[in-house]
């Protein structure tokens, strides 16, 4: 069983959670636990529960490198096709075959490349 504990944001919807789930992932969603909160209170419930986040919002690479708010990882999802056929295809895959620790990095995961930045 994947060992990984991960925060779905809101752009995530219930349909992978459930897909996630079922594979066996240590998974929250904010659709479903903490609706509406904003993506810096997000972080520090992430970061108090030990989990990563995921999602498919660009503005916490600036939450991260520019404002250098606390962050236990994220794994932003930059997909063509953002359905959740897609986005649950690309997030096991990815899930799958990481093989490296994702606290403390900031993962890109596109369809056919994946980059990672250490978060100091």
């Amino acid at each position: 069983m994947p060992n990984v504990q991960l925060l779905l944001n809101e752009n995530i919807g219930v349909k992978t959670a459930k897909f996630l789930r079922d594979k066996g992932y240590d998974i929250k969603s904010t659709i479903e636990d903490f609706r509406g909160v904003d993506d810096k209170t997000l972080m520090k419930i992430a970061d108090k529960d030990k989990r990563i986040i995921v999602t498919l919002d660009r503005d916490f690479c600036q939450l991260v490198f520019r404002d250098t708010l606390p962050c236990r990882g994220i794994v932003l999802l930059r997909l063509n096709n953002e359905l959740p056929e897609s986005i649950n295809k690309v997030l096991d895959l990815f899930l799958k075959n990481n093989k490296q620790d994702l606290n403390n990095k900031f993962v890109v995961v596109s369809e056919n490349r994946v980059r990672i930045r250490r978060i100091k």
